[in-house]
């Protein structure tokens, strides 16, 4: 999947894990090999998972998803509509679960 960079709009290739047991949704830096964490959400009843609103300067790219909690927004784009909706299923999924078990997830989007 890819990511895209709030001061530069650039799309990135991350890696990202989602864990339902810590409900936390991290990225990766792909260029360290997927070694090196560049950021963590805590998933909970705050989050919103949504594709993107017309006004969105990103809302004419194809497979485009965003998370929301509070004033933070991590924009993300799938390579299909398939895995966009698998992830976003995925998220909403964890947000709204108790919180049991371990990595549920771990996925690299994007060529």
């Amino acid at each position: 999947m890819h990511k895209r960079g709030q001061l530069n709009r650039n799309w990135v290739e991350q890696l990202f894990t989602l864990d339902f047991g810590k409900k936390q949704f991290t990225v990766f830096d792909t260029r360290s090999g997927g070694k090196r964490k560049v950021g963590h959400w805590q998933l909970d009843g705050r989050c919103t998972v949504a594709l993107p609103n017309e006004s969105d300067d990103y809302a004419e790219e194809q497979f485009c998803f965003t998370l929301t909690r509070g004033p933070q927004k991590l924009i993300m784009r799938a390579d299909s509509d398939d895995q966009m909706k698998e992830w976003m299923n995925d998220i909403k999924e964890c947000c709204d679960s108790a919180g049991t078990g371990g990595p549920a997830f771990l996925g690299l989007i994007g060529k």
